[in-house]
């Protein structure tokens, strides 16, 4: 126990090092992190996909996805979360009560939409850097299983090519 508490000591110190010298951290790591928010689409992609490997039923995600998909066509990228939120304040329907039991797969369907929101303002290169990075994902983490390995190469992919392309 004393070697952890040890370990997280010397760690925070490092860390306070570069935090009160911030410029210290951008000159040791001269490198443009622009795109590393794609792990989160990336991580949501995965997810989604496990819990279609798990359930027979995948009507929650078509659902979760179409609906999400919809809402924002319908509603626009600020404010297609809406009816979501709406739908939570009655009492709900059967159909809807029974979502609730395998709602997860259609969050993750909704997450991923969100996540990919811009798409319908986006140049159509930005739009397609964004499907080759999640398209990468999904296939890496089909082929390999491994949520690790899916988000860290299509994460990559989608930095590469929106520094180099």
């Amino acid at each position: 126990m004393w070697g952890i508490a040890n370990s997280c000591t010397r760690w925070g110190l490092l860390g306070g090092l570069f935090l009160q010298n911030e410029q210290l951290l951008g000159q040791l790591l001269p490198f443009d992190f622009e795109g590393v928010d794609f792990c989160m689409t990336a991580l949501f992609v995965t997810i989604l996909i496990d819990q279609w490997r798990k359930s027979e039923n995948h009507a929650p995600a078509v659902i979760g996805g179409v609906s999400a998909v919809l809402f924002l066509l319908l509603f626009g990228a600020s404010r297609f979360m809406l009816p979501f939120l709406l739908l939570n304040k009655r009492e709900l329907p059967k159909r809807i009560e029974y979502l609730g039991n395998v709602f997860p797969m259609a969050i993750m369907a909704t997450l991923v939409v969100y996540c990919l929101k811009s798409v319908p303002e986006a140049a159509l290169q930005d739009n397609l850097i964004l499907f080759a990075g999640v398209v990468a994902t999904a296939v890496i983490h089909i082929w390999k299983k491994s949520s690790i390995l899916s988000i860290t190469v299509g994460t990559a992919v989608y930095m590469v090519l929106v520094h180099f392309v």
